[in-house]
């Protein structure tokens, strides 16, 4: 039981400071970059703007580029570069 406690305690951390640092900026709009891991050396990065903030206003749907490699910030990086060089995103921040 205590196990599984533990299990529960760690996976309810906060993410660290490094992991939350990644932003990209539709115009004005700031968005959340999450990036994941898939099976093998494959991560799938995705800029997710927020919700709306009216009702009826239409929702931006989220970008996603999947990549491979090794190296997450190198990943990160790269996909970000990608979204802005084709115009989706404006900038980025690391």
């Amino acid at each position: 039981m205590q196990r599984l406690l533990r299990y529960i305690a760690g996976a309810s951390t906060p993410k660290t400071e490094k992991e939350a640092m990644a932003r990209a900026f539709m115009g004005t709009v700031e968005c959340q970059v999450t990036v994941d891991q898939d099976l093998g050396d494959s991560w799938a990065v995705a800029v997710i703007p927020p919700p709306p903030s009216r009702k009826g206003e239409r929702s931006i749907p989220p970008l996603v580029v999947k990549l491979q490699g090794e190296d997450k910030e190198k990943i990160t990086k790269g996909a970000l570069e990608i979204l802005k060089e084709r115009g989706e995103i404006d900038s980025f921040e690391l």
